[in-house]
Order: C-alpha cells, then sequence, then structure tokens
C-alpha cells in the first residue's frame, strides 16, 4: 500500500467518524431535549394539579359556611310566635338546601382532583353540615331539643373543617406531586 492509498484511507475514515460522531451526538441532544420537555410537562402538570385543588378546597370551605349561613333564617323563624310545625317551609329551606347542593358539587370537585383521603374529609364536611341543617328538620322535638342537637352538629361541623383545613394546608404545601 502506498501512500495515496493510506491517505485516501486515512481520509475516508476520519470522514465516517465525523459522520458518525455528528449523527451521534444529534441523537443524544434530540433524547436530551425529549426528557427536558417531558420533565417540563410534569412540572406544568403538577402546578395545574395544585390550581385546581386549591380551587376545590376553597370551594368546599366557602359552600360549607353558605350552609350555615343560610340556616339562620331558618332559626329565625322557628323563634317567631307564628311558626306552624305543619305549615310550608319548603321556601323557608330552599337557600338551605340550594347550599347543600353547592357543597355536595364542591365535594364531588375534591374528589376528582384528589388525593383520596381529601374527599373522605370533604365528605366528613358534607355530612356534618347536613346533619346541623336536619337538626333543625327533625319532627316530634321541641325547640330546646333541636337547639341541643344544632349545638352538637355545629361542634361536629367545626372539627370536619378544621381537620379538611389542615389536610388540605398539608396537601397544598407537597411538592411530590399528585
Amino acid at each position: 500500500m502506498d501512500q495515496g492509498d493510506a491517505a485516501v484511507w486515512a481520509a475516508g475514515l476520519g470522514i465516517a467518524g465525523t459522520l458518525f460522531g455528528a449523527l451521534g451526538g444529534a441523537l443524544v441532544q434530540s433524547r436530551a431535549q425529549r426528557r427536558q420537555v417531558h420533565d417540563q410537562e410534569i412540572v406544568d402538570v403538577g402546578h395545574w394539579l395544585r390550581g385546581q385543588r386549591q380551587v376545590a378546597f376553597a370551594a368546599v370551605l366557602e359552600a360549607s359556611t353558605h350552609v350555615t349561613e343560610t340556616l339562620g333564617p331558618v332559626i329565625a323563624a322557628r323563634l317567631a310566635p307564628d311558626w306552624s310545625e305543619g305549615g310550608d317551609h319548603r321556601a323557608l329551606w330552599e337557600p338551605c338546601n340550594g347550599a347543600l347542593g353547592m357543597l355536595k358539587k364542591a365535594v364531588t370537585a375534591v374528589a376528582i382532583t384528589g388525593p383520596p383521603h381529601m374527599a373522605d374529609l370533604a365528605a366528613a364536611v358534607y355530612d356534618a353540615e347536613h346533619s346541623k341543617a336536619d337538626s333543625m328538620r327533625q319532627l316530634g322535638l321541641d325547640f330546646d331539643g333541636r337547639v341541643a342537637i344544632y349545638v352538637h352538629t355545629s361542634g361536629l361541623v367545626d372539627a370536619a373543617r378544621e381537620r379538611f383545613t389542615k389536610a388540605a394546608q398539608e396537601v397544598l404545601a407537597s411538592t411530590s406531586g399528585p
């Protein structure tokens, strides 16, 4: 083999090495970019989910407060001297029933956004609020009996809201994602 053949072989191997290096570098860079995009998508979805959870958690607390607010007129009407136990009081209960419906929707939103233990805590808030409302609906009890149940169920609502709020703060502070 003479010097010309050696030069041709060296140039050919140099060109092949350059091509393989360029292709290999492009492949490695492409994979790195795809991984970076994937990682960024995970971060973006985590931020989005945190925002959705924050809205859902706040909706439960707002709806719970609204249920309590709608019970004020019911209690005032029951205290009125013209209260009739057998009367039609559906219109009086409409705001409360609507507020309970809003609370149920908020609980459903928490069940969708998760995590699962938050859905259970939100359902406990709903159950306690519903029991508190039912304390004023019970037939056969005098007003003092209803008030005693109302006070007891108000304590249950406060405890359920406190547990829910504490857990919501922990979930929202967590950076580990879903």
